[in-house]
């Protein structure tokens, strides 16, 4: 499975197949991104791991679906107007 490291936000948002992503560093520092996606037919997993708060904007793929999961125990972000933690499943706009 490729595993991609990342210092620039720029490139990394370049390297999520698929996404219109454009990112703004809040915290001063290295950006410390890794991304990891894997392709089976129709179906896209990404995961993204940011070592630093960020503001993001763009959009999904056009024609899926899209979902976002955080991982167990990270902290609290707020995503489209919506406070999102560890147990919450926050569907995108298509």
């Amino acid at each position: 499975m490729p595993r991609w490291s990342f210092d620039d936000f720029d490139e990394f948002g370049e390297a999520v197949a698929g996404w219109d992503m454009h990112w703004q560093q809040l915290e001063p520092g290295r950006a410390a991104a890794e991304l990891v996606q894997v392709t089976r037919g129709r179906v896209l997993l990404t995961h993204v791991r940011l070592g630093k708060r960020v503001f993001q904007s763009g959009g999904t793929p056009p024609g899926v679906r899209t979902f976002g999961i955080m991982g167990a125990g990270g902290d609290p972000i707020v995503a489209m107007g919506k406070e999102m933690n560890d147990r919450s499943i926050l569907p995108f706009p298509s």
